[in-house]
């Protein structure tokens, strides 16, 4: 069988993938609690994979020039197979934590970096918005029950059945791309490039920096201080769950609106919304407005980050740049490690972090 289309061999790579960590990625950080390790080593976990990330990204710009994304794709594999046995051991074998973060940077950079320049590639610019929206809203959709399903194997049979599917199911997603002859996926990195597209549109730096810094927060340390209020892991689970349901149909909705209105009408309906969400957060704690709060962030997360995204791609495929998506690491990490230095700043007291989150945000009406 082969896939004609390359957009559909990367939008069928993008949901076997999501569907695997759906029922693992937010447990790895309440693996790590389980097993011993402290919330400070947890951030500087992440800070090193982000750095790892970061170096990886470029490795897999200059690789491509010889092999093509579809082989650097093929990179991934045995950086996540080590990842993921490394995270199913990590007790007995008495793994550094740190091992383990430079293999899960690089599995990430071997994966992201690639999608990035083939989704833009194989993406008509008239038609992003819904493209986007199908790349983002189809995973969420297919790995819907994922995190509850997770936390459910985790409380049952705990944490290596869980990793091990990770890993059978995430090794499928590269059939799409084998399948795929249409896919072009030969490239030349040119750094300056992408340097020079920060250039022409420099509010952009910044943007990419308060983007991460909401996303990271939202996505890694909001699950871990729910799990310090809950104390429950099918809580976790349920509480990724109603992400992806908040934001799933939402998603598609709104990526075919991107196309007819301007990105700001969005963006500025977003931003105070996330704002409100995360002052409600620091003001409150008790079970009930966190789930009303964790669903209600998918939402408003989307109307933010869709048009936000569609208004960079657009750039930069207007511009024929896409050594932007290597570039655009730089700040994305930037934005990354600051919200986990302000983390150890504040790790006494993480709610009083989420002001600032909030606070955050306003960036984006002076785009």
């Amino acid at each position: 069988m082969k896939i004609k289309n390359g957009i559909n061999a990367i939008y069928l790579m993008q949901i076997i993938d999501a569907l695997a960590f759906s029922i693992s990625g937010i447990f790895i950080p309440i693996l790590m609690l389980d097993y011993g390790y402290d919330f400070r080593a947890i951030i500087y976990y992440f800070i090193i994979h982000n750095l790892v990330l970061l170096a990886g990204c470029f490795a897999a710009g200059y690789l491509a020039e010889g092999l093509g994304f579809k082989k650097i794709l093929l990179f991934r594999y045995p950086f996540l197979f080590f990842y993921l046995i490394f995270l199913i051991y990590l007790k007995e074998l008495d793994i550094n934590i740190f091992v383990l973060a430079v293999a899960s940077g690089l599995q990430s950079a071997f994966y992201y970096t690639p999608l990035n320049v083939l989704f833009a590639r194989h993406t008509n610019a008239n038609e992003m918005g819904g493209s986007l929206g199908k790349l983002m809203a189809l995973p969420q959709i297919a790995g819907l029950a994922g995190p509850f399903l997770g936390g459910v194997i985790v409380y049952f049979f705990g944490f290596k059945p869980l990793f091990a599917a990770t890993f059978i199911i995430s090794f499928c997603s590269m059939l799409p791309l084998l399948l795929s002859p249409s896919l072009k996926d030969n490239y030349h990195f040119r750094p300056k490039k992408g340097l020079a597209f920060f250039k022409k549109h420099p509010k952009l730096i910044l943007s990419e920096i308060f983007d991460n810094i909401g996303g990271e927060t939202d996505g890694i340390i909001w699950p871990i201080f729910v799990y310090f209020t809950v104390k429950n892991v099918v809580s976790i689970g349920a509480l990724g769950t109603l992400v992806a349901i908040g934001s799933a149909l939402f998603t598609l909705y709104i990526g075919k609106q991107v196309n007819k209105k301007n990105e700001k009408f969005f963006i500025r309906i977003a931003v105070p919304l996330l704002m409100v969400n995360w002052f409600v957060r620091y003001a409150f704690s008790n079970e009930i407005l966190i789930y009303i709060s964790t669903l209600l962030s998918g939402v408003f997360t989307v109307l933010l980050i869709l048009p936000y995204t569609h208004l960079t791609f657009n750039k930069a495929k207007q511009d024929i740049n896409e050594d932007f998506f290597i570039i655009k690491e730089i700040p994305t990490v930037i934005g990354r490690l600051l919200i986990f230095v302000l983390a150890l700043l504040f790790i006494d007291n993480i709610q009083s972090l989420f002001p600032l989150v909030g606070l955050s945000y306003l960036y984006f009406l002076f785009l």
